[in-house]
């Protein structure tokens, strides 16, 4: 009987020595798979993914409004003649 508990402790020992050999094998392709095809994660944009932060709106707005502006300042300019375009 203590043989048998023998066996099955060495048994065992072995198994959990061939898990973590196979794990760090296992590891050791990942790291050159990666390394070889030269793969490189932005985590910033992966966390930035995960917590968006919140867009202002007011600020694209008053962009947008500034923007409108000034081309209706650049049409009136050239419907009143004060630019000269090729094609008017």
């Amino acid at each position: 009987m203590q043989l048998l508990r023998f066996y099955l402790l060495i048994n065992l020992n072995s198994l959990i020595m061939y898990k973590i050999i196979y794990l760090f094998i296992t590891i050791a392709i990942i790291h050159f798979i990666l390394y070889y095809f030269n793969f490189d994660f932005d985590f910033q944009s992966i966390t930035n993914y995960f917590y968006k932060e919140k867009i202002d709106l007011t600020q694209i707005n008053a962009s947008i409004n500034e923007s409108i502006n000034e081309l209706k300042t650049l049409n009136e300019c050239i419907n009143n003649g004060e630019i000269n375009t090729s094609f008017s």
